[in-house]
């Protein structure tokens, strides 16, 4: 068995396991997702989050998240080694954890064999810094959204342009309808549909939009 840990923790670990049980249905659909190009800041400070990486200096507990930050960019590079530090503590517990590219850019953390959850989170929680929550969070949103669109219509755009739903298709049609269980369910099993809720941005970094 294996536990797939999300990308980035908003609230708390039970939510982030929650939500990647939803999407296990799809995993199929999702393993497509590796032939996505992986898109990389562009190396400028980043317009539309300059305050939210003065928030993750403050919340840095590592030189090593302090000098990521410093520059106000986070490249692909400097993710990964973040990462990868959370990967060893883990493993320094005793379990077995690799890194899963989800092909959007960004790593998943899979725990194989069979663990009891409340130790897998309670690991995850001792290894996973306010640093590195902040980090991830704050790269996981630039990939996903770079200019802060909301992300019902960025979602909504990019259900049109994979071809998923007729347009018009605005956010309110789509907030109206992910509250329907068949809409969820049809668009997590339509492999475009799923690389859209994976990635908002997935059809303008792979040339659809």
């Amino acid at each position: 068995m294996m536990t797939l840990l999300g990308t980035a923790d908003r609230s708390h670990t039970h939510s982030r396991v929650r939500l990647f049980a939803v999407l296990a249905g799809a995993a199929a659909a999702l393993s497509l997702l590796t032939a996505c190009t992986d898109p990389e800041p562009t190396g400028d400070v980043h317009p539309y989050y300059e305050a939210e990486f003065d928030l993750a200096m403050e919340a840095a507990d590592t030189d090593l998240e302090k000098q990521v930050l410093e520059d106000y960019v986070i490249t692909r590079d400097e993710y990964l080694e973040i990462k990868n530090v959370s990967v060893e503590c883990m493993r320094s517990y005793g379990l077995t954890v690799e890194l899963q590219d989800t092909g959007a850019g960004l790593f998943q953390m899979a725990v194989g064999g069979s663990w009891d959850d409340d130790f897998v989170n309670e690991t995850m929680l001792t290894c996973e810094t306010d640093g590195f929550r902040a980090i991830e969070t704050l790269y996981t949103d630039i990939i996903q959204n770079p200019d802060r669109r909301d992300l019902n219509g960025l979602t909504a755009e990019c259900l049109v342009a994979v071809g998923v739903v007729d347009s018009p298709f605005t956010g309110s049609d789509y907030e109206r309808e992910s509250a329907s269980a068949g809409f969820s369910t049809r668009i997590i099993d339509d492999p475009e549909g799923a690389k859209c809720l994976q990635n908002p941005s997935y059809h303008t970094q792979n040339g659809s939009g």
